[in-house]
């Protein structure tokens, strides 16, 4: 096991002893627990960014989180990355009543929310959307007064005023009923 503490009194547990689950393990007697992970300290090089891997398989980088991961020069930019065709994609997951780690993993497929698949659809409350977008489940449109400005081709909104769903055809709004 691997302790290290400062005068803030946080540390860093590798724990290969007493359980496989928790491998790293930051815990402060008080306050918030922060990782921070800085690249480009001198700020002169900008192509030097933080990230988060996630290696299996051998050594083989499937997924991860960082600034500037495909270095295309939007520095600033937060990436949330995953580079697989076995299963790829990225799952936000949610469920009611999480009991630590464990009580993630008896989640499954009804709790994931949203999907983004490696081809790029996304799927709010279905694991296969089958379209760009995919909602399996009411959608809402929040009603406005009037259209919106500047209008382009396939636009639509609900329109509070006459209670009608309009479609911009790229000339004028069209009611759908």
């Amino acid at each position: 096991a691997l302790y290290a503490k400062n005068t803030d009194s946080w540390r860093v547990i590798w724990d290969t002893t007493y359980t496989t689950k928790n491998k790293a393990h930051i815990r402060p007697s008080t306050g918030d627990a922060v990782l921070s992970i800085e690249a480009d300290l001198n700020d002169v090089n900008e192509e030097d960014n933080p990230r988060i891997e996630f290696v299996q398989d051998a050594g083989y980088p499937v997924s991860a989180i960082g600034m500037n991961l495909l270095g295309n020069g939007i520095e600033n930019a937060l990436y949330l990355a995953n580079n697989t065709s076995t299963r790829g994609g990225i799952f936000f997951v949610t469920g009611t009543n999480p009991t630590g780690w464990e009580g993630w993993m008896n989640l499954d497929e009804s709790n994931i929310r949203m999907t983004i698949t490696t081809d790029g659809k996304v799927g709010i409350n279905t694991v296969s959307p089958q379209r760009s977008l995919h909602i399996s489940d009411v959608m809402r449109l929040e009603p406005l007064s009037g259209p919106p400005a500047s209008p382009a081709k396939g636009d639509m909104y609900f329109d509070g005023t006459i209670n009608k769903l309009r479609v911009f055809d790229g000339a004028v709004w069209q009611n759908c009923w």
